[in-house]
């Protein structure tokens, strides 16, 4: 069980969506056939292959074709049809194995493919299809009682989720549509379990083992492949050394997809801060969203203990040095063989150097397929690639450059040869690790590239975007969502124009890193000036208290905003910051917390600015009081508060959480009665100030019905969790909340009404996993220790066998 009387969430802005007051809610009745879903929940008991996913409702609807309908393959390109017919995603029809084992449960359906279908015109398109199918299935009546009659018997859903799921049961198409995305939201629980002894496969572990595509134009490189393979049969490791945009990666993309075959598994890794941070952010299928950094890191580090010595990781662009990363030697010393680019030169380890393409012919190949017309002047085509050092990542830039602009050969070479380094602090140029003249005159030349493309005010913003993005890429989905545009032409120019990057397979972009440093002077993000990126991550933070699918590729993108962006606007900022950092520190991304804290305290206007300090009063308090120190966190909260006085209405937010925060911290410390004193403050100025329909009153209530039951007040405790129980109930996504207050309330019955005591901690179970933690989650194994004692109590005190020992009284 999460940390009793420990968890607490900041925020100071209310829902968008608001949530009704906990006060006078009531249940709503069952209709006669939401009854009859319970009672077919009741008499039959289904197999495993029912609980509700992706798999069990395409088997039933496969089980109930018409005689010569539908294959498999064309169920799941019907299904997903609107998927596949899209452009500006590379998400293709898998092969009849393949879908084979998606309509099994041992595979799961593209994360890109949820993600799209998460959008309105995805549900819309989905049910659509739904429509279509059904005229294939014999007894489409038949079908929707089987789907019905799955959901009321899986005992991993909640009764409010499957009364919500069954609203539209009237209407096959619709209903089969809800069920359907409730379905592909879920944590997928593949059917296949690994056996003791048996090969491993990655795609038991890993929700998505599929290499990054290889550039379609990769020429040359045959004599490193081979002394690359030649020389991983005599070492464990091999690291491949040279410059930024050599071509390190794509020779290591190109050897994985060559020589994989003599590999019982090939992993591919993009290195991300440090190696704890790489491993940590893979997607494994038994990961969930409440997992601790630590656990989710543990669970994955375990993985790689069990590859062995014919297994091969690749990890790209690892720009650090040992020294700098604790995880290094002993990643190294595991069984499986380590293919690493790095733009460092590491004396300790077997490398590799990767020059310059070294036939001219091969480079002159590579430029006419971006730039066909060029072929007509050879020459001054290999004076071009003179110029700019046969530099593989320059050189596929210039050809686009040169096509996209027009210009003949000759002016183009002249331009390069001219043009100089406008920047307004040349000094800002990092220019280590690498040969610094030489990538002085790189920076110089892809700067004149950026210069004679003249792009777009819309281009220049998609790419000042695209600079914010984790480097190690972001789905293409999601970053068009957050800029609220649905037209992805821009980015697909700035693909074919090479300032963007593509991985294909994954449906990801990214900007090469050799890039993003000229890009990072060149665009200048900013707050003003990424107003529409901010805005959309802005609105999914703010729902803080409901969870999404993609929340780690959200934390990453925030946290690498935060490293490129300039703060030109301080009250934007710290609203930004405010809201960011409830999101941060609900994942338990302490350290970033701890950065934004350090950037705030930076700005012009902390210490003047009473409110932005009071503010960076809220989250340091979070910071000391998450880390055992209380005193500490309550002057924190105390000078954040003193700061707000006089009293406005304005402020009532921020002072009904430091008053509830600081009563959390005199609890810690012992201080009950002043404790519940300050909480009660709390909610009093939460209702008294139009406050009162938003997440912090719903935690704060969770306190306060904690801090009565510590006071001998446990009615009222009791009577006040079930206000806040109903209204919860009637919100979605708040499953694992929900579970806090039914633990709370198990723990306040437990000595006087065991019975009940019972009955809720097996709700906060229920309620743990529809908040999708797989059944062997720590705080699940908590609950049924309780469930366990809590069974042999009342048996005991039923039979007349246990008697109830009172505890002690505290000295």
């Amino acid at each position: 069980m999460r940390r009793f009387l420990e968890k607490i969430y900041y925020i100071s802005y209310n829902f968008l969506e608001v949530l009704p007051q906990f006060y006078h809610t009531k249940a709503e009745p069952f209709s006669e056939w939401q009854r009859l879903g319970i009672e077919l929940a009741k008499k039959d008991g289904l197999n495993l292959r029912d609980r509700l996913d992706f798999s069990s409702i395409s088997k039933t609807i496969l089980e109930n074709r018409k005689i010569n309908a539908m294959s498999q393959v064309e169920y799941y390109f019907c299904l997903f049809r609107y998927a596949f017919e899209q452009t500006n995603l590379a998400v293709t029809v898998p092969e009849e194995s393949e879908v084979s084992k998606i309509i099994s449960g041992q595979r799961n359906v593209s994360k890109d493919i949820i993600y799209l279908y998460q959008t309105v015109i995805g549900v819309t398109e989905l049910e659509n299809a739904i429509r279509k199918i059904l005229n294939d299935v014999s007894d489409s009546d038949y079908v929707k009682e089987q789907i019905y009659r799955i959901l009321w018997n899986d005992s991993s859903i909640s009764q409010t989720k499957k009364q919500e799921l069954s609203a539209r049961y009237n209407h096959a198409a619709a209903f089969l549509s809800d069920v359907l995305l409730f379905a592909l939201s879920r944590n997928f629980l593949p059917r296949n379990k690994k056996t003791a002894g048996s090969e491993l496969i990655l795609s038991d572990y890993l929700l998505d083992t599929r290499l990054p595509s290889v550039t379609r134009t990769f020429v040359g490189r045959e004599k490193e492949l081979q002394e690359i393979h030649e020389a991983l049969q005599q070492e464990h490791s091999i690291f491949l050394e040279g410059i930024g945009g050599i071509g390190k990666s794509e020779l290591a993309k190109c050897y994985a997809k060559r020589y994989g075959k003599y590999y019982s598994n090939v992993l591919y890794l993009r290195y991300h801060e440090n190696l704890y941070r790489t491993i940590l952010e893979m997607d494994f299928i038994d990961d969930s969203m409440e997992m601790s950094d630590d656990e989710r890191f543990r669970n994955h580090y375990r993985f790689f203990k069990y590859l062995d010595n014919k297994s091969l990781v690749i990890l790209d662009n690892f720009n650090s040095v040992p020294e700098e990363d604790f995880l290094f030697h002993a990643f190294l010393s595991m069984h499986f063989q380590v293919l690493v680019t790095t733009r460092s030169h590491i004396e300790e380890v077997p490398c590799y150097a990767v020059n310059e393409i070294e036939n001219i012919g091969d480079l002159k190949q590579l430029f006419f397929a971006y730039a066909p017309d060029a072929q007509q002047e050879p020459e001054i085509t290999e004076k071009i690639i003179e110029e700019i050092y046969r530099h593989t990542l320059t050189v596929e830039l210039s050809a686009k450059t040169l096509k996209a602009s027009g210009m003949s050969g000759k002016d183009f070479l002249q331009a390069l040869r001219t043009e100089g380094l406008s920047i307004s602090n040349p000094n800002k140029v990092i220019l280590t690790k690498d040969n610094l003249s030489q990538k002085q005159r790189l920076y110089q030349h892809i700067q004149t590239l950026f210069q004679i493309q003249g792009l777009s005010p819309d281009a220049l913003d998609t790419l000042r975007n695209m600079v914010l993005m984790p480097q190690n890429g972001i789905s293409k989905i999601l970053f068009h969502t957050w800029q609220g545009k649905s037209d992805w032409n821009i980015t697909n120019d700035l693909i074919e124009y090479g300032w963007i990057q593509e991985d294909t397979v994954h449906n990801q972009i990214m900007l090469h890193p050799y890039l993003h440093e000229v890009l990072l002077l060149e665009t200048a993000p900013s707050i003003t000036k990424c107003g529409n990126l901010l805005k959309g991550i802005f609105e999914n933070c703010i729902l803080y208290g409901i969870d999404v699918p993609y929340y780690n590729e959200l934390l990453n993108t925030i946290e690498s905003i935060y490293q490129n962006i300039k703060l030109d606007d301080t009250v934007s900022a710290t609203l930004f910051m405010d809201t960011t950092m409830a999101y941060l520190a609900k994942y338990g991304r302490m350290e970033s917390v701890e950065q934004v804290l350090k950037l705030m305290m930076s700005m012009p206007d902390y210490g003047q600015n009473n409110r932005h300090t009071a503010i960076c009063d809220c989250y340091a308090g979070y910071v000391e009081y998450m880390n055992g120190r209380y005193q500490k966190a309550k002057q924190h909260y105390l000078h954040g508060l003193e700061l707000l006085e006089p009293f406005h209405p304005i402020n009532a937010d921020l002072i009904s959480n430091l008053k509830n925060n600081l009563g959390q911290t005199y609890l810690a410390l012992g201080d009950t009665q002043i404790a519940l004193s300050a909480i009660e403050e709390a909610i009093f100025i939460r209702q008294s100030y139009g406050t009162v329909a938003s997440h912090d009153t719903l935690v704060q209530g969770l306190s306060y019905a904690q801090l009565l039951a510590v006071n001998g007040k446990w009615r009222e405790a009791r009577k006040h969790l079930f206000s806040l129980i109903r209204c919860v109930k009637k919100t979605d996504g708040m499953h694992l909340f929900l579970a806090e207050l039914y633990s709370t309330l198990a723990i306040i019955e437990s000595k006087k009404l065991p019975e009940d005591s019972l009955n809720h901690y097996k709700k906060a179970k229920q309620a743990l996993i529809d908040g999708y933690l797989p059944k062997n989650h720590p705080e699940i194994q908590q609950i049924e220790q309780e469930i366990q004692r809590e069974e042999m109590l009342v048996r005991g005190l039923n039979g007349g066998k246990i008697h109830i020992i009172p505890r002690l009284p505290h000295k």
